[in-house]
């Protein structure tokens, strides 16, 4: 666990599973289906999806995909958790942010958008204790943030340590990602402080069009502060915003006047 004082995290940029270099894909390939199935055959194949790993950190974006020779109008996606996650369908695929370690069941139900047949794929994935550490984004399609609203999300993870999560008014892409850098207090009182640069918005395959805002998760390490006021400051771009989170007990409450530029909803979790 990281105290007070160090880098909470390095910079939470998109991952090799958006389109970058020496990603791994596992396939396992499922029974072959016809995407023009009849109603009979309603709900009686389940397949199992691709994904871009079978583990990932905690922040670590997770691509995953329907089946090969899969194509389908409707696809709804859901995992197995009651933990905060974050789900980006993109053309039948879908990138999946977790919070918090175990192993979760990821499941895809699709067919026709007038409902004449609907099959299902899943497949598990690992979720370890260690948060994401991506390296530096290669060939990609970047945006800036100029104009953007960021909403910050307060919740939980699962040691109890505040969690935002950080989405963008505008919409990018197919699946993109916020590149952000959060830091913990660097000294006693010290600010808890996240930065947010820019947006990646690769492409993994041709998304017809479809956009999403853009999402990161922000960790901090909160469950080893004390009782009290700590500043709060976000930067994007050369704009500074700054306010407070004041902890009693498992009561979290922001001091936040921002209605533009970054915002903070809600003002007040409980633990």
């Amino acid at each position: 666990m990281r105290t007070a004082g160090n880098k909470s995290h390095n910079m939470k940029n998109l991952f090799t599973g958006l389109g970058l270099i020496a990603i791994l894909t596992f396939t396992v390939t499922s029974c072959t289906k016809n995407a023009s199935k009849s109603s009979s055959s309603k709900g009686s194949t389940i397949g199992i999806l691709s994904l871009s790993q079978t583990q990932v950190s905690k922040g670590q974006p997770l691509i995953a995909s329907l089946p090969s020779g899969i194509t389908a109008t409707a696809v709804k996606w859901s995992v197995g958790t009651s933990s905060p996650t974050h789900i980006t369908p993109a053309n039948g695929q879908a990138m999946i942010l977790f919070s918090s370690t175990g192993t979760y069941r990821i499941t895809a139900v699709y067919g026709a958008a007038d409902s004449s047949y609907s099959d299902t794929a899943v497949a598990s994935v690992t979720v370890t204790d260690s948060t994401y550490s991506p390296p530096p984004p290669a060939n990609l399609d970047t945006s800036s943030l100029a104009g953007d609203l960021i909403t910050l999300t307060p919740s939980f993870d699962s040691l109890g340590n505040l969690l935002f999560t950080a989405q963008t008014h505008n919409s990018y892409g197919c699946e993109p990602y916020l590149v952000s850098l959060l830091y913990d207090a660097p000294t006693p009182g010290g600010p808890i402080t996240a930065n947010f640069y820019e947006v990646i918005s690769n492409s993994t395959g041709d998304c017809n069009g479809i956009a999403n805002p853009a999402t990161a998760f922000e960790f901090t390490n909160t469950a080893a502060y004390t009782d009290g006021t700590w500043p709060l400051m976000v930067n994007v771009g050369g704009t500074s915003y700054s306010g407070s989170v004041t902890i009693a007990g498992g009561s979290y409450s922001f001091t936040w006047s921002y209605t533009s530029g970054v915002v903070i909803s809600p003002l007040q979790i409980n633990r």
